[in-house]
């Protein structure tokens, strides 16, 4: 059967917090810091989000073949501009869904 693999690095960003993982809405578990995790799934479309608290990554669907998929989760806090004031308010409320960000890896 194959996967969905989903790598998350080690930024700075909730370092001590871990990502909820949804795969067709459903909870599949959570992933640390520096963790990686396969994630089995039946052949055909998938939908995959992750979640911390109140807020969520974007909607990335998938297309898994015998191959699987490979995604990277991160925080868009890890990939923001430092010196903007004020700019985790804006990320845990007006973009909330947009805090982490899910984004697949190209095939080698």
């Amino acid at each position: 059967m194959p996967a969905i693999r989903i790598t998350r690095g080690s930024t700075w960003a909730d370092k001590i917090r871990k990502y909820k993982i949804f795969i067709d809405d459903v909870y599949q578990g959570d992933i640390e810091r520096d963790q990686t995790k396969d994630y089995e799934v039946p052949h055909g479309i998938h939908t995959v989000v992750a979640k911390i608290d109140w807020c969520t990554s974007n909607t990335v669907v998938l297309d898994v073949r015998d191959e699987g998929a490979h995604l990277d989760v991160e925080s868009s806090m890890s990939l923001s501009k430092s010196w903007i004031p004020f700019i985790e308010i804006i990320y845990i409320t007006i973009l909330r869904k947009r805090y982490l960000r899910l984004k697949e890896r190209e095939a080698v």
